[in-house]
């Protein structure tokens, strides 16, 4: 099921000793974070700042890992090295998955 490798919520409740509705509220304030810190990271690339783009992704990536977010935390962790290596384009490919992982976040909190 594709919603399991967006947010694995039995997984979460599992990790953090949390009920279902404490996870989705914990969900939900990751992505809204997660938003802003995916703008922070558009403006690091566009003015070279990998290092600054680098750790918005760490960010992201240990948030959603820590939720069981595991496409988000993925696509996080791609950016991060990818940011790491200083390669532009790669990094705006990676940015676009980030994106994509977040619109799929989105989708399953929404749709319950």
């Amino acid at each position: 099921m594709e919603s399991c490798t967006v947010l694995d919520r039995a997984a979460a409740c599992d990790r953090l000793g949390l009920e279902e509705d404490l996870i989705d509220e914990l969900a939900h304030s990751l992505l809204e974070r997660s938003r802003e810190t995916l703008a922070e990271i558009a403006a690091a690339l566009q003015s070279g700042q990998f290092h600054r783009a680098e750790d918005g992704a760490h960010s992201i990536k240990g948030s959603a890992a820590t939720l069981e977010a595991n496409d988000l935390a993925a696509a996080a962790q791609r950016l991060e090295l990818l940011a790491r290596s200083k390669v532009f384009d790669q990094c705006q490919d990676a940015w676009q998955e980030l994106n994509v992982a977040l619109d799929k976040l989105a989708a399953v909190l929404g749709s319950e």
